[in-house]
């Protein structure tokens, strides 16, 4: 290798400078021991997340003593190694490194650790779905050794920046709830009044929310004899005289069990105030894409907990002439409609067609709310994601198969307070203003560990080039320790060939 190495430092192959143990067992056979599968080490962090036990596991498994560095070999790029404080047995997807003259196994754990280390083992794996990397390939990597008493040095110094990061990323993490409390107690607040007061001390005559559902009532019941007079003309036909008495009022809601509300409120059923609360179809599978097509296909992955949708991991599309018969009607959703899941774990997600989404459709775990009029379609998707609803729906939903299911007739009749019109779209602008304040210190917050993440790595790339400690000109050069190491290595194997020459000679 060509890269420069700091003076006392050697160049040398990961291969010829670690001890890696072959030592094997049969679970069966031993005392009960503790074991590691690939599942107990952590991604990127050396934790040790949990042990099973050798009376769990079969077949032949790998042993390890404390103080080994163990370093998962299966899926390379997720950077599992540990050095577990005891003795144990691992997985045969580990592999085990006993302790080295010539390196420190603290030093050889966060070597392995590094991301150029686990580039180099993605690179050179075998196997496609289950990429591995084998252990002559793996020693083939180039690696420069200090001192010994510099690689201590090194470990010391990585230790108190682990320290310092491990305290930084506990302290993020605390943040992220904070986040979400601080969101679910503006919704509460917002939607029973507590986010307008000013507003309607400023606005005291506006139109009642009694008054306003009245009118909403109306509208439905023109909504549905539109719809209904629109069937008899497709098929040609007169409607009879009673047709009129077809249409079903929704129930009014009992609010007296109910929180309380500002005066100019009322409470309301989801039906009520909606054109029809529905759910969507899947069409068949040759006429769905999922790269490209024609008409987005929305399914629950899509949707979020706030109020956007999500397309940066489902992507499905349909071809228009699906979207367009007749089949397949309910399940189209337009600019305005407010989507919700309606199975989980989790539920509660709920989402608003943006203007810019002229034609999609939906899928049959999607429930589709379509708003009148007097119900504006912001206010309304807020107002779906409140704690009271959420609760609601958790506590009401099916469990089955180990999934949460909410049926139509739940989602109609979800309880809304139903703020006059003018305060729902000056409560949905607040809310706004403030949920995307919560939004931005969260992508923040991703940000900040991302950031965490690229400097763990960023310390352990200044370690292993030499930039994170002095090098102190007393100590014993690196070259010098291997040139013993590899005296000690032929004086071994030469003493070791008389034996075996003069066995083979006792045997004939």
């Amino acid at each position: 290798m060509s890269e420069d190495i700091p003076s006392g430092w050697e160049r040398s192959t990961l291969g010829n400078v670690a001890s890696l143990s072959n030592e094997k067992c049969e679970p069966s056979s031993t005392n009960v021991l503790r074991y590691i599968g690939l599942e107990h080490i952590e991604s990127g962090s050396q934790r040790i997340t949990g042990v099973g036990s050798s009376a769990d596991v079969s077949s032949t498994k790998s042993k390890f003593r404390a103080g080994n560095v163990l370093y998962g070999k299966l899926r390379p790029y997720l950077k599992k190694v540990c050095r577990p404080t005891f003795d144990g047995i691992c997985s045969t997807d580990i592999l085990v490194f006993s302790e080295s003259p010539s390196i420190d196994n603290g030093f050889l754990l966060y070597f392995l650790s590094r991301q150029e280390t686990a580039n180099f083992a993605t690179q050179n794996a075998n196997g496609i779905n289950l990429p591995r990397i084998n252990s002559t390939t793996l020693g083939e990597l180039s690696i420069g050794i200090p001192p010994l008493a510099e690689q201590r040095r090194i470990v010391a110094k990585i230790e108190v920046s682990k320290e310092r990061s491990r305290n930084a990323r506990e302290a993020l993490a605390e943040v992220g709830p904070l986040l979400e409390q601080f969101r679910q107690s503006l919704l509460a607040a917002a939607f029973r009044g507590d986010l307008t007061t000013d507003w309607r001390a400023a606005n005291p005559n506006v139109e009642p929310a009694s008054e306003l559902l009245k009118r909403i009532r109306q509208e439905r019941r023109q909504k549905w004899e539109q719809g209904e007079l629109a069937k008899y003309e497709a098929k040609g036909k007169q409607p009879p005289t009673d047709w009129h008495t077809g249409y079903q009022e929704p129930e009014p809601i009992d609010g007296t069990a109910l929180p309380g509300l500002p005066d100019s409120w009322c409470w309301t059923r989801a039906e009520e105030v909606c054109v029809y609360i529905t759910k969507g179809t899947t069409p068949p599978r040759e006429s769905m894409s999922q790269d490209s097509g024609e008409v987005r296909f929305l399914k629950v992955g899509n949707l979020t907990f706030s109020g956007a949708l999500d397309f940066s991991k489902e992507n499905a599309y349909i071809e228009s002439r699906t979207h367009n018969s007749g089949v397949y009607a309910r399940s189209r959703v337009y600019p305005g409609d407010v989507l919700m899941n309606l199975v989980g774990p989790p539920l509660g997600k709920v989402s608003l067609i943006p203007t810019d989404l002229e034609h999609s459709n939906v899928n049959q775990a999607i429930a589709i709310f379509r708003s009148l009029m007097g119900l504006s379609s912001s206010y309304l998707t807020m107002a779906l994601t409140t704690p009271s609803i959420l609760d609601r729906i958790i506590s009401r939903a099916k469990q089955t198969s180990g999934q949460r299911n909410l049926t139509l007739d739940l989602a109609r009749g979800l309880p809304l307070p139903l703020a006059p019109l003018a305060e729902q779209e000056e409560l949905a602008t607040r809310l706004k203003t403030s949920l995307s304040i919560i939004e931005n210190l969260e992508t923040e917050l991703a940000s900040s560990e991302g950031e965490m993440t690229q400097l763990d790595q960023s310390i352990l790339a200044k370690a292993f080039r030499g930039e994170l400690v002095p090098q102190d000109p007393n100590d014993e050069p690196a070259s010098v320790l291997l040139e013993r190491i590899r005296d000690a290595r032929h004086i071994a194997a030469s003493t070791k060939s008389p034996k075996r020459k003069d066995a083979a000679n006792g045997r004939k």
